[in-house]
């Protein structure tokens, strides 16, 4: 009304008091509401950038996943000064939206905040994995990309890491390492029965051309040491054994990023050498276990429950699979089995992390989540979209097309 009547200045005192009124929490949007008004008249009225800065930096503090203040703000700011206010600006606006997915990964409004950073901030990449994730989300159709950039440089070790929690690479992933030859007999897949041989095998000398994809995907993911066969018969194979991964004609010249994913993942386990855990079940699993705790002779207390004579039949397995140095050096773990975490957990975090990778090195939810989905694993799908807007993952992403 003031500044109708031609007084700004009135105006903006009002606005300021109404900006001050109250510290309930219920009271912020109100108080925002002042300060981006007030903003506004500093700006349109009064010709004052500094002000109408300073103004919308404090509409921020208040509501940081504004979109209207964040815009603004935006658009106003030139300066290296200027550009400091929006920065951290922004940066309160990512970590509330990080706060509130945490809180509720189910509501929409901060994907689509982080969607819009990553837009301002000149990322389209983060943008479009943001966008995914809003779509998903919201329960709409989630489109697949066809313009990802390509992965062109192997993954830090770092950052590498930090995509398993510490149950997936703690002590139940060094016995099942040491017990990986038994592992791969007992609940892998078999080598002969693929029909693997020298007249399978593609990168003797180098992947050929038609196999490029994959062997940029299998350096990527540093699993720069396997093995690659092409097998007849399904397209869509891909297993596998011990350092070779097997794979149908679906995954060679230019493979979509469904497979793409799917082949990056399991390119993952490859290099932590527990390639049989995904197709196995968590009962074979514990079941593996036991029978290894038997065959180290340790207590453990995750094969109460198991019948005695399986549990003894797979000991005996693991015992024929393992060599004399591989049988003393699980012997010499067994006072880890006194602390291991459960298998299903184990196996849950350790395919999760597999599963991240494969998104930081594809670029695409939309494969990601249909990819999971097709194999039964569609409640993992939500944990995916909240790793997509991490800070992590665009770290991942930067790191693997080579950027700063």
């Amino acid at each position: 009304m003031l500044t109708a009547l031609g007084d700004p200045a009135g105006a903006l005192e009002q606005l300021a008091a109404r900006a001050a009124m109250g510290d309930d929490p219920s009271d912020l949007p109100a108080r925002s509401a002042a300060e981006l008004r007030a903003a506004i008249l500093h700006r349109d009225a009064l010709g004052d950038g500094a002000a109408a800065i300073a103004a919308f930096d404090r509409a921020l503090a208040l509501q940081p996943m504004s979109l209207e203040g964040l815009a603004a703000l935006d658009a106003l700011c030139a300066s290296p000064e200027e550009r400091a206010v929006r920065d951290g600006a922004f940066a309160r606006a990512a970590a509330t939206a990080q706060a509130v997915i945490d809180a509720d990964p189910a509501v929409a409004e901060p994907y689509l905040v982080l969607e819009r950073l990553r837009e301002w901030q000149g990322d389209d990449d983060g943008r479009q994995l943001a966008a995914q994730a809003v779509a998903l989300v919201a329960g709409e159709t989630v489109p697949l990309r066809r313009d990802a950039p390509e992965a062109v440089r192997e993954l830090p070790a770092e950052l590498y890491h930090r995509a398993f929690s510490p149950v997936a690479r703690g002590s139940l992933l060094a016995v099942w390492r040491e017990a990986q030859e038994a592992a791969q007999r007992i609940v892998g897949s078999d080598a002969a029965s693929l029909g693997l041989g020298r007249g399978t095998r593609q990168n003797d000398r180098g992947a050929p051309a038609r196999w490029q994809v994959v062997d940029r995907i299998a350096r990527a993911v540093g699993a720069a040491g396997y093995v690659l066969h092409a097998v007849p018969g399904a397209p869509s194979k891909c297993v596998v054994v011990s350092d070779a991964i097997a794979l149908g004609a679906g995954f060679a010249d230019t493979p979509g990023p469904m497979e793409q994913f799917l082949v990056a993942r399991r390119l993952v386990l490859l290099r932590e050498r527990v390639g049989p855990v995904e197709l196995a079940t968590d009962d074979q699993v514990q079941l593996f276990l036991a029978a290894c705790a038997r065959v180290a002779e340790a207590r453990w207390s995750g094969a109460a429950g198991l019948a005695e004579g399986r549990v003894e039949e797979w000991a005996k397995l693991v015992r024929g699979a393992l060599d004399r140095r591989a049988r003393k050096a699980l012997a010499a773990m067994a006072p880890l089995f006194a602390d291991l975490p459960p298998p299903s957990r184990w196996r849950h975090d350790l395919l999760a992390g597999a599963d991240r990778i494969a998104l930081a090195v594809v670029g695409d939810l939309g494969a990601a989540a249909a990819q999971l989905r097709a194999e039964g694993r569609g409640a993992e799908v939500g944990a995916l979209a909240r790793f997509a807007v991490s800070d992590d993952l665009a770290a991942m992403r930067r790191a693997l097309r080579g950027g700063a």
